[in-house]
């Protein structure tokens, strides 16, 4: 059956009892089976329909679409922006071709997170899964033409070697930029830990132009893994600026793992088989409703059973503007250490700004407020900026009574 739903989305002000700000997002529900059925069959049909020369997109295109063709659809919630599918949780990417695993894994962690601490994290974004989607299951975003097509939508690895090359084309403006810790002789600053958090106050103003499809504006940490001639394996986790997940350009939390030196399969998200998420946990993907709100990333390297031993993430979020005392926090789910190269299991860490660019000063904004910057490191540390096209934007720093600390001041002018 086909039919049409509208979330409300409303903060209060638990002082004065008043709303902060409200909205509303209207959805087209399928929970039918032929009507899901067409769903992904206009889908696949229309991303194969694209143009692409490139075998790598041909190749991601190919798997998408066979995935879609096997995973059993629950629930579909579509809008104008974006797609989100309510899948099994023993389907998800990373267990669809491991079911006794996945009905293990579903076992031992289906009570990780408490339903109020679900609920509460859920309606941060624009759907909640852990109250529109069935239980134990879990809530994808549906690929969209950009994250499937384009070549720039890949991450690069945070090197020094990057940080100095010139652009392999040319007559090309596009580039990454950087704003990260670094020491006073400018060397990126790493704790030499497999744990640690980034706390990411508000207000999350990072912003990609409507038109630069490719650009992206990102505050995350790196745990990192260096190994011979540079390669790089990695756990990240942040909060992100793109149309890589929705037509309009938006802010949303994503995860990413590098697990081949930032090649084929190190993707965003749930895109291809690696990380585990937990049932009811938030859409990776899907806009945040409060960008007002402050984000805390965490990694946890738990070395627990074999098949449970990994990279575990937490999202904080803090809403000030609700009350100083409004906290919840949820475990979205692990990156197995099976999917790592024996012995390069990322055990470095360090958290920043980062930007991709087609052009320099073409609408995309670096913007950050990064709390209690670099936790643990006691020397002489600083904000440095690096880029590959020279697309520079400002930075400072100052203390703050709320939280209490040093705030590192990302594309901001004092």
């Amino acid at each position: 059956m086909q039919k049409n739903i509208r979330i409300f989305i409303i903060v209060w002000n638990i002082f004065s009892f008043t709303p902060i700000f409200a909205d509303s997002i209207d959805f087209e529900v399928l929970d039918n089976q032929n009507s899901i059925a067409t769903s992904i069959a206009n889908y696949t049909n229309e991303l194969t329909a694209q143009n692409v020369r490139s075998s790598k997109v041909i190749e991601r295109q190919q798997k998408i679409v066979s995935y879609y063709n096997r995973v059993h659809i629950l629930k579909t919630f579509k809008n104008k922006d974006f797609t989100v599918d309510c899948i099994p949780f023993i389907e998800q990417p990373s267990l669809i071709d491991n079911p006794e695993l996945g009905q293990k894994l579903l076992i031992e962690f289906n009570n990780i997170n408490s339903k109020n601490s679900l609920q509460k994290s859920g309606h941060l974004f624009a759907f909640n899964a852990a109250e529109q989607c069935p239980e134990n299951s879990v809530g994808i975003i549906r690929p969209t033409d950009v994250i499937v097509n384009s070549e720039s939508s890949l991450k690069i690895a945070l090197t020094e070697n990057n940080l100095l090359e010139l652009n392999s084309n040319s007559d090309s403006t596009a580039g990454y930029s950087w704003q990260v810790g670094v020491t006073p002789e400018n060397k990126i600053i790493y704790l030499n830990q497999d744990h640690g958090e980034a706390y990411f106050k508000g207000p999350q103003s990072q912003a990609v132009a409507s038109d630069n499809q490719d650009d992206h504006s990102l505050d995350q940490f790196w745990l990192l893994y260096t190994g011979e001639n540079k390669t790089r394996y990695s756990v990240e986790f942040g909060i992100l600026a793109s149309k890589y997940f929705t037509t309009l350009p938006a802010t949303s939390i994503f995860i990413y793992a590098s697990v081949d030196n930032y090649s084929d399969k190190s993707c965003y998200n749930l895109g291809c088989s690696g990380f585990i998420q937990f049932p009811s946990t938030p859409v990776l993907g899907v806009p945040l409703t409060n960008k007002g709100a402050d984000y805390i990333f965490k990694v946890k390297h738990v070395k627990n059973k074999q098949e449970q031993s990994g990279f575990y993430l937490t999202l904080e979020a803090k809403e000030p503007t609700v009350s100083l005392f409004n906290k919840h926090s949820v475990t979205l789910g692990f990156y197995p250490e099976s999917i790592y190269p024996k012995g390069m299991l990322p055990n470095t860490f360090s958290a920043g700004a980062e930007v991709y660019a087609t052009a320099p000063e073409n609408g995309t904004v670096l913007y950050g407020n990064y709390v209690w910057p670099v936790d643990g490191y006691y020397r002489k540390k600083q904000i440095g900026m690096f880029s590959q096209n020279k697309n520079i934007f400002p930075f400072y720093s100052r203390h703050e009574l709320i939280p209490l600390g040093l705030v590192w001041k990302f594309g901001q002018k004092e």
